[in-house]
């Protein structure tokens, strides 16, 4: 089974508190030579510290069809659909802060901290710092460490058919519901700004609109399922 989905609560509560080192050779940075990063290594060759780096790697290109094979298959499916559904956020998020510095002059506009999000991830950070690796048996787990948060991550691996998956956390579905409904009120908030809205009405929205929906987001549960009594099943 799918870890428990705590950090994913972590990330979107931090966000709505802030409102708010990389890899010691990054795999999404050049060299300081200026030469590219090298190719990685074939998928069954990978250890879960390079899993850990792919991963990293295929986010920041949204590559989610190169994440995928990397993840244990009980929690594939959740956990690309909720990676789609934050970086439909932070993509919302980045085009309302650039339209709001446009628009509006002083502090006001300072509305965000995208890093609150994109560093809140684990192997999926924008900034993904490597610690260490430890095994037992078929499983091991990568210490790293987001952006420069503390504390540390612990991201937990499983070996499948001898190649090394990630075994991410659960998350509710209607996590992912919540968050599409966050970045569609983003995007219409935008749109008002980009219309003339005053700066007033902007800051109203984000508080009474966009905050309130991330509480949402933070807070989602999925129903429990429908049980039959015992008195009600047909004869």
């Amino acid at each position: 089974m799918c870890a428990h989905a705590a950090a994913y609560r972590v990330l979107l509560a931090t966000v709505c508190l802030t409102l708010i080192v990389g890899c010691r050779n990054s795999p999404a940075s050049a060299r300081a030579d200026g030469t590219p990063p090298p190719s990685p290594s074939p998928t069954h060759a990978l250890s879960p510290a390079q899993v850990t780096k792919r991963l990293q790697i295929h986010h920041q290109q949204r590559e989610y069809d190169k994440i995928a094979p990397l993840i244990v298959e009980e929690c594939r499916d959740q956990t690309i659909a909720l990676l789609r559904a934050i970086d439909a956020v932070i993509d919302a998020i980045a085009t309302l802060e650039d339209t709001a510095q446009k628009t509006y002059v002083g502090p006001a506009t300072e509305t965000w901290r995208l890093s609150a999000m994109e560093n809140n991830l684990g192997p999926f950070s924008a900034q993904v710092s490597l610690i260490n690796e430890r095994f037992k048996g078929d499983t091991a787990t990568v210490t790293l460490q987001e952006g420069s948060n503390i504390p540390l991550v612990h991201a937990q691996f499983k070996r499948v058919d001898g190649q090394w998956q990630y075994q991410p956390d659960a998350i509710p579905i209607m996590m992912v519901a919540e968050l599409d409904r966050l970045a569609f009120v983003i995007r219409d908030v935008e749109q008002s700004v980009r219309q003339g809205a005053p700066i007033e009405s902007y800051l109203d929205a984000f508080m009474y609109r966009i905050i309130p929906q991330m509480a949402k987001v933070v807070t989602a549960v999925d129903e429990p399922p429908m049980t039959v009594a015992a008195g009600d099943k047909a004869d």
